[in-house]
């Protein structure tokens, strides 16, 4: 009776701990939508925040951005690993902005509770902080959308 108390005692540990890792898991789907904001920082100055909407499906994405080219948002492919995410850039672009604010690139996924975020630091010496912020609030939302 001992013996079956202390695996009961076992089990329930485990379970626990690996609810508690879930928590650090990043949300991603095969296929997803997600709505946020990005803003870049450079130094102690915070940019313009802008309203973005990037689908995901499959590897491949497509964005877009209440601001023109800020970021320059179109369409991809991406891949995730671990806490990263990583962005390629299929589009053509003119030379008429700073190319820093494409979408491309490795970017770190950090999560909490309520929010996810992607950022990547560019520049001599980490100069810019580009932010993606997605809400995350609702995890039926992250789930694949359709």
């Amino acid at each position: 009776m001992k013996i079956s108390y202390f695996l009961q005692f076992i089990l329930i540990c485990l379970l626990w701990l690996s609810c508690a890792e879930a928590e650090n898991v990043t949300l991603l789907s095969e296929k997803m939508e997600l709505e946020g904001t990005f803003q870049r920082i450079s130094g102690d100055e915070a940019g313009p925040v802008a309203e973005v909407t990037i689908l995901l499906r499959s590897g491949k994405w497509e964005g877009n951005s209440s601001r023109s080219k800020y970021p320059a948002l179109c369409k991809g492919s991406y891949l995730v690993s671990e806490n990263t995410i990583s962005f390629e850039n299929e589009c053509m672009w003119t030379a008429d902005f700073d190319w820093t604010l494409i979408l491309n690139g490795t970017y770190t996924i950090l999560q909490t509770k309520t929010h996810m975020i992607w950022e990547k630091k560019t520049g001599d010496n980490n100069q810019f902080l580009d932010r993606y912020t997605f809400l995350i609030e609702d995890r039926e939302k992250l789930v694949q959308s359709k």
